[in-house]
């Protein structure tokens, strides 16, 4: 499948009839079979949503977590938790139009969207490059800590600044950030991290950053890194398995 996004200015003589028709004559050329999206994602309205876990059984696992964490010897030391929230509305959503609205929303952010034959599309909207390849060079982003933006260049500097010194998150984020390294240093020779911790601005939040580069030792590392779901799925466990144990406990 190919898609394009386009752009019209009226006030230059090129309106949106006239890119839509230059895309689609050149689109034409390679492909037989071209569909033209509407300009703007179909507006629709919410027939019933879902959460699971619920708000309560939601609590219980922050408990339970905290619990664990408490523990003098626990090997848990981080733990993201996370629910499952269903949305029914009364019309379809082209994906492709979806995914063009989150390309103009999702300012610094990285948007996917990955479509079987005849099934339905996984849409994403994410802060953080899970990694980055080109030839043997890789590289990869670490993302925590989060502060709203200010509403005034003031406030927003002040949000930044108790992000940066905030001890709590400061240890959240080194987790996340030396987990990739760990897993970034299993497969390659020598692992820069630059800039070390910095903020990374979005349009209402900000979180603390890191990039992590290196260059892998074979190309075949590269299964290692997908086939181990690493890079921020499960960082800071010294033992994935606790997480498991604590999601099978709360039956999510």
């Amino acid at each position: 499948m190919l898609a394009t996004t386009i752009a019209w200015d009226n006030a230059l003589s090129w309106t949106w009839e006239q890119a839509v028709d230059a895309v689609e004559a050149t689109m034409t050329q390679i492909s037989s079979n071209v569909k033209k999206l509407s300009k703007e994602v179909t507006r629709s309205f919410i027939i019933r949503n879902s959460h699971t876990p619920c708000k309560m059984h939601w609590d219980l696992a922050v408990e339970r977590a905290l619990q664990i964490i408490s523990r003098s010897s626990s090997p848990l030391i981080k733990v993201v938790l996370a629910r499952t929230s269903k949305v029914v509305i009364a019309n379809d959503i082209n994906p492709i139009a979806w995914l063009a609205y989150l390309q103009v929303k999702g300012e610094n952010a990285y948007q996917f969207c990955l479509q079987p034959p005849n099934a339905p599309a996984f849409i994403g909207n994410t802060p953080e490059q899970l990694y980055h390849r080109k030839f043997l060079g890789i590289s990869s982003e670490a993302i925590a800590g989060t502060r709203a933006r200010g509403g005034s260049m003031a406030l927003d500097l002040q949000m930044q600044l108790d992000l940066l010194s905030s001890p709590k998150d400061h240890l959240e984020f080194t987790i996340v950030r030396e987990n990739i390294r760990k897993k970034l240093e299993a497969v390659c020779d020598r692992i820069v991290v630059e800039p070390n911790k910095t903020i990374r601005k979005l349009p209402i939040l900000q979180h603390l950053y890191a990039r992590l580069a290196g260059e892998l030792r074979s190309e075949d590392d590269e299964k290692y890194l997908i086939e181990g779901c690493m890079l921020g799925l499960l960082v800071g466990l010294e033992e994935e398995k606790v997480s498991l144990q604590l999601a099978l406990d709360q039956h999510w």
